[in-house]
């Protein structure tokens, strides 16, 4: 049971340090800080596992609630940059957003859960960026009268609506292409270095393309080994932009 597995992998550790703890109450200070610091990160990693299966059995079993309000796509995704700033830095990643046209782009949909997808989105780019990578957001407008070629496992887009496309590229080990349909499918992981471990539920890109789709839109990735990955996300945006305002 792979659910399971997942779950019991840090509340091993948990418990097996703080098991340490209690049996060696002699030990120095700075080692027993350093299980502490374990025990926090392998609590902290358990919290996002069991979150992670929660939305989507919510999202699967239809009890997600998806509010309706006016958004500003283009705060929004800035508002989900800045919170990965520090951890570009810290990681000696570039991080930038691109904007083709100065305009906003506004839509209907749940704050939370859009941020929610788009977070995913970028732990995933971080998570496969070495240092000294970049990975870059930019935005653009499609009209209904734009051609697309959408990969065959994405839905066909029917609306005559306005689109918003997102590409999240990264300098990352790319994705070869029998994995581009399988990786939003839930639990799938991907292992391109057998010496390297990448930790986490293997949900992240199935909650983003659920939450993603609930809101009319569409997510796809184009990648080959050896040169990166883009991850291309159209989200329907209302007729009149308003533009954005000069930054002085």
């Amino acid at each position: 049971n792979i659910v399971a597995h997942d779950l019991r992998t840090p509340l091993t550790s948990i418990i097996s340090y703080a098991d340490l703890l209690l049996r060696y109450k002699n030990e120095p200070e700075q080692t027993r800080n350093e299980f502490l610091n374990i025990i926090k990160t392998e609590g902290l990693r358990l919290g996002n596992l069991v979150n992670d299966y929660l939305d989507l059995s919510k999202i699967e079993s239809g009890l997600m609630n998806f509010k309706k309000e006016p958004l500003d796509l283009t705060e929004l995704i800035g508002h989900c940059v800045s919170l990965f700033e520090g951890q570009g830095k810290i990681m000696g990643i570039q991080l930038r957003q691109e904007l083709d046209h100065p305009e906003r782009f506004m839509t209907m949909g749940d704050r939370g859960k859009l941020i929610q997808a788009f977070v995913n989105l970028l732990g995933n780019a971080f998570k496969f960026t070495p240092r000294g990578g970049t990975i870059t957001i930019r935005q653009q407008r499609l009209s209904p009268e734009d051609s697309l070629n959408l990969p065959e496992y994405v839905e066909p887009i029917t609306t005559q609506q306005e689109m918003m496309m997102v590409r999240l590229t990264d300098t990352g080990p790319g994705i070869a292409g029998e994995h581009h349909k399988k990786i939003f499918e839930k639990f799938y992981q991907i292992q391109n270095d057998p010496a390297k471990t990448f930790s986490g539920s293997g949900l992240g890109l199935s909650i983003s393309k659920n939450i993603i789709e609930r809101h009319q839109g569409r997510i796809w990735v184009e990648s080959e080994i050896g040169s990166g990955a883009t991850f291309i996300m159209l989200l329907p945006v209302s007729n009149k932009m308003s533009q954005v305002p000069n930054q002085t």
